[in-house]
């Protein structure tokens, strides 16, 4: 093979590379991806539903800690999620 031909796949591979990077930057930055990570993380959002113990979640449910309730009602901040559900 060609040195040219290489050198120029080895600059395209990093270029890509490093264009990857500056979106994940430019999300960090921009506070998007804390918008995403909060989605991901709520109880709610997931199909569970927030109760005030973990004694109060059903037969199919357990009390998930991975999970955050929303701050509207304080007392309740245990999220009981299905069984079948998976974690985060």
């Amino acid at each position: 093979m060609d040195k040219k031909a290489d050198l120029t796949i080895t600059v395209v591979v990093v270029a890509v590379l490093a264009l990857l990077v500056l979106i994940v930057l430019a999300l960090v930055f921009t506070g998007r991806i804390g918008i995403f990570a909060a989605k991901t993380g709520d109880c709610t959002v997931a199909g569970g539903r927030c109760v005030a113990a973990a004694s109060e979640c059903g037969q199919f449910e357990r009390a998930d800690v991975g999970y955050k309730c929303p701050a509207v009602i304080p007392a309740e901040d245990t999220c009981c999620i299905g069984i079948n559900t998976a974690t985060p």
